[in-house]
């Protein structure tokens, strides 16, 4: 997390905040003033439980230095009785770096737990990060597939068309979805509500209809909906929620044979490897190569981790919506509204 780069001296507790916690601020080094806060948290798969395991403020890290850090913490929480099985983070270029430091030079989805072997250590990106970027890239330019084009303009179409009508076949669908800021394009429900089935409809129809803006939306509607399903598949968060939806993409995970595990491995993969190489025989940029991968990268994991859960741990059901990184997102804001909700808090209101 952001934070001020700002140093504070505390009178009654007669310390200064806002140093880095790194080595460089020993004596005789140079002072460096943090403006990140790095936060590692636990959270329960069998148990509901968030427990911040420890938080470091810095100025710049180096992966080694993460890694370190990382294999401190995790001894630490093991140390403690805990049973980490899975590291989820968003794919920035240092935690890219720290998965290779994990999986000795090379990024992979299993690894054996350094404290615990020979149990397996499983490494991921979150799914919401992932999802973000596939939306971003999706409005920023478009891409081609085998069933044809992948453009968000036939969406810009939709907006224009149904923005001056008193009935809206897509109510939700705003300037922001389209056109989002910085800040915006951080909001997980706008990102996921652009790949809505209801967005899918509305241009099938339009399309069946020979609406003349929407020719060829084939290849749209399909990484609409690939993208919904993957979304949904790791957003299952509760026992009932499938049966109150009449939804069988939300219902738990029980047995390894289900259907949409069996989705993410044969036909979400090829997919994304067919946007790829028919955007570049097209020209166009298609997904950028670093969010192909983290999706791919989590769909993989997803399937290794509820493997394992049901088969070697013993679980009766398992709900992937707990493998995310909500959790701290959600230390995060508690964090900023400590600070009186402010998006740029320092270091003592941290």
């Amino acid at each position: 997390m952001a934070i001020r780069q700002k140093l504070i001296y505390s009178r009654s507790d007669d310390r200064l905040y806002g140093l880095s916690t790194s080595s460089s601020n020993t004596i005789g080094g140079q002072v460096e003033i943090a403006h990140q806060m790095m936060c590692y948290v636990v959270h329960g798969l069998t148990t509901r439980f968030t427990i911040p395991a420890g938080y470091f403020f810095h100025s710049s890290f180096t992966a080694e230095e993460f890694y370190c850090l990382t294999l401190n913490i995790l001894k630490l929480v093991t140390d403690c009785g805990f049973l980490i099985i899975r590291i989820v983070t968003d794919n920035l270029a240092l935690n890219v770096n720290l998965f290779k430091l994990l999986g000795n030079g090379s990024i992979q989805n299993v690894i054996s737990h350094p404290y615990l072997s020979p149990l397996p250590l499983f490494l991921s990106f979150d799914y919401c990060h992932a999802i973000k970027n596939a939306r971003n890239l999706f409005l920023q330019n478009d891409m081609m597939s085998s069933d044809g084009v992948i453009s968000a303009s036939f969406l810009t179409d939709l907006y224009d068309l149904q923005k001056d009508l008193p009935v809206k076949p897509m109510k939700f669908l705003t300037k922001k979805h389209l056109f989002p800021n910085n800040l915006e394009k951080m909001n997980v429900r706008r990102a996921i509500q652009i790949f809505y089935p209801s967005v899918t409809a509305a241009l099938k129809f339009l399309n069946e209809n020979g609406h003349e803006l929407f020719q060829n939306v084939s290849g749209t509607t399909k990484y609409l909906g690939f993208m919904h399903h993957f979304f949904q598949i790791h957003n299952v968060s509760s026992k009932n929620q499938y049966i109150r939806s009449l939804d069988s993409y939300v219902a738990p995970y029980v047995n390894v044979s289900d259907e949409r595990l069996h989705w993410l491995m044969h036909k979400f993969h090829p997919y994304m490897d067919d946007i790829q190489m028919q955007s570049q025989r097209a020209g166009l940029p298609g997904l950028s190569k670093e969010t192909a991968h983290s999706l791919k990268f989590i769909a993989r994991s997803t399937y290794l981790t509820v493997k394992f859960l049901l088969e070697e741990v013993g679980f009766y059901y398992v709900l992937t919506r707990t493998f995310s990184s909500d959790c701290i997102e959600a230390m995060f804001s508690h964090v900023r509204s400590r600070g009186g909700s402010n998006d740029a808090t320092d270091a003592r209101a941290s």
